[in-house]
This record gives C-alpha cells, sequence and structure tokens, in this order.
C-alpha cells in the first residue's frame, strides 16, 4: 500500500520513527510503570520496522487498551488496523 493511499484511509497513522517513539512511550508510560502517568490520548496507533525481529510491530490504541501484534510485511500490518469501520481490529 502506497503513502497516500494509507493516509487516505487510515488518517493519522504513525509509521516509522514516529510510530517507534509513540509506542515506546505508550509501553513505558502504561500503568504508571515508571513513576509518571503517561497522558495517552487513546488514538495513538500505526507501525514500524524492527530490525532485531526482522517484523513489523502493530501498536493500536484507539480504543483505550494497547494492542500489540508482529507482522511479516507491511501489507500485513496494515490490515491489522483497519476493519470495515476503519477502527480497531481485533
Amino acid at each position: 500500500m502506497d503513502d497516500e493511499v494509507r493516509d487516505r484511509i487510515m488518517p493519522g497513522c504513525l509509521i516509522g520513527t514516529a510510530a517507534a517513539s509513540c509506542f515506546f512511550d505508550l509501553v513505558d508510560g502504561e500503568r504508571g510503570s515508571r513513576r509518571y502517568q503517561y497522558n495517552s490520548k487513546q488514538n495513538e496507533f500505526g507501525y514500524f520496522y524492527e530490525s532485531w525481529q526482522d517484523r513489523w510491530v502493530v501498536f493500536d490504541n484507539r480504543m483505550g487498551a494497547l494492542f500489540v501484534t508482529t507482522c511479516k510485511t507491511v501489507d500485513e500490518a496494515t490490515d491489522y488496523l483497519i476493519d470495515g469501520e476503519e477502527l480497531f481490529a481485533p
């Protein structure tokens, strides 16, 4: 899926470095695990490539419950983030 199509289908989707930064902020601040409360907007979602695993990390916090999985391809990653309603895909 090219960037233009992705932006039209999933507005606000984070990719690359921005996605990785947001993901690690969510994980680090979840439930005050690092002595501070992360002020989650509950609309963060995206995907990024993790070279150590040679996989795409997909995360979705749009429902306020952080969903995380890994995928082999970027198309598989976007499929996790899109359903018929363009909302969280379980």
